[in-house]
């Protein structure tokens, strides 16, 4: 089960953590990153999410990103494996 620190609406931590599933099935606040990849040209890569997706299925999406568990930063979500 994944953890989240809960933030307030102008992005500060609460104290609080609660699991993937209460934030977004009540809409509180959660740290989340993308990494934007960009050719020589400017062009932005992007790819097309799986149909079976909860959220945006078969909608375009940019190709590295996903959420911050408790206590980590952003740097740290976009290089775990």
């Amino acid at each position: 089960m994944e953890y989240f620190d809960v933030l307030n609406e102008n992005g500060e931590f609460t104290g609080k953590i609660e699991t993937r599933e209460k934030c977004h099935e009540e809409g509180l606040w959660h740290r989340a990153v993308y990494a934007f990849i960009f050719n020589k040209n400017g062009d932005v890569l992007l790819q097309k999410r799986s149909k079976n997706k909860k959220l945006w299925p078969n909608l375009w999406d940019v190709t590295a990103g996903g959420h911050c568990l408790k206590g980590e930063f952003g740097k740290q979500a976009l290089i775990r494996d």
